[in-house]
């Protein structure tokens, strides 16, 4: 049995070989190296004048699928909360379980993002606004999900506190969000703060990208080793958004230099809402893999409205990456696409995206790479 070493990040866990050499008898094709599964299953189908949107999955040590997403399906005076869905039947079926946020009666509560605890808990992280008033909040499931708490609050501001990403490094508990208070310096930057006691307290607010020419947002990590990998959108790179990568390899202190990830040639294209994924393997060097939405196959129309999904990959730790292929190549508004690993062992992966009123899971597989023992 081949041996992998997964790394997990705020939004995706990914297994995946990306060399046709790594993948005896998988050829190449237009959909890259997935072999996706004909078809999709419904999380949820949200009735006319209702929506679902931002959906996020996690597959806990019980075999039970999670999906956090936001909605107005139960909010109330025109708002949004955050549901929770299981699935006990590898994400085939889904049925509502819990509302895990908290305070959506008066604000909108959207952009989950779900990590499993060393002790087996469920942390979401989300953003609460209502006008004037921006929060990242915290909540806790101590029974798999089946109910939540609110835990503590992250981080509060008055221009703007979007699109959190949790996750664990070590034994800190880590929130990285996009910010808006310290325009106009920086249009929108990348910050992040870190608990040390299983996000009951947090430390002081830093500073992550700073950039005064770029409105830097939804950012996705992963952690590799002593390194950590964090992906975003920018908007300084001549196009509506590329994506840029920056790493740290001395636990967030300093961070390096932004990269290029991926941009559109066509300049008046965007690839957006990046998700980052790593894999360390025994012998050989890190793969990184950054999902995104674009409109650059779109020649009829651009924005995000028209979008589809693609990723692209680095062997090289990010020095270099490759050619884009499609992930989910059928246009949908703002797709805001999230992927899992739902099976390490056969490298069978799930896609779930938002299309038009529904959430929809696509499952689909990567042959893992031969042991290197056998």
């Amino acid at each position: 049995m081949p041996r992998y070493f997964l790394d997990h990040s705020a939004t995706v866990v990914l297994l995946l070989a990306l060399t046709t050499a790594a993948l005896p008898g998988l050829a190449a094709s237009p959909e890259g190296m997935v072999a996706w599964e004909d078809g999709m299953s419904t999380i949820v189908q949200a009735p006319p004048g209702r929506g679902a949107w931002y959906p996020r999955l996690l597959i806990l040590p019980d075999g039970r699928w999670l999906a956090a997403y936001d909605t107005n399906i139960g909010a109330a005076h025109g708002h949004t909360l955050i549901q929770v869905a299981e699935s006990n039947d590898q994400g085939h079926s889904w049925r509502p379980l819990a509302v895990a946020s908290f305070g959506h009666e008066v604000a909108d509560a959207a952009n989950p993002s779900l990590a499993l605890g060393p002790d087996g808990s469920v942390f979401l992280a989300y953003r609460l606004v209502r006008p004037g008033h921006y929060e990242i909040k915290l909540s806790v499931s101590r029974d798999g999900g089946r109910s939540f708490r609110p835990l503590s609050t992250v981080a509060t501001g008055t221009r703007g506190l979007w699109e959190p990403a949790i996750g664990w490094v070590k034994d800190e508990l880590w929130v990285f969000y996009s910010s808006e208070e310290r325009a106009p310096l920086y249009p929108q930057a990348i910050c992040l703060r870190r608990s040390r006691d299983g996000g009951v307290n947090w430390e002081p607010e830093e500073l992550v990208t700073r950039n005064p020419r770029s409105r830097d947002g939804m950012a996705a990590w992963a952690v590799v080793g002593e390194s950590v990998y964090l992906a975003y959108e920018a908007t300084d790179q001549g196009n509506p958004f590329a994506i840029r990568m920056i790493h740290s390899n001395d636990g967030g202190l300093t961070w390096s230099e932004p990269h290029l990830v991926y941009r559109p040639a066509d300049s008046r294209k965007r690839a957006s809402a990046p998700a980052l994924v790593a894999l360390a393997g025994p012998d050989g060097p890190s793969i990184l893999v950054v999902a995104f939405q674009t409109d650059e196959d779109n020649r009829l129309a651009s924005g995000d409205q028209f979008t589809d999904v693609k990723y692209v990959y680095s062997l090289d730790g990010g020095l270099s990456w490759s050619s884009a292929f499609p992930v989910l190549a059928t246009v949908w508004p703002d797709q805001w696409a999230g992927l899992v690993l739902s099976d390490p062992a056969h490298g069978e992966i799930a896609l779930t995206v938002t299309a038009g009123n529904r959430l929809v899971v696509r499952r689909g597989r990567i042959p893992p790479p031969p042991d290197s023992n056998s």
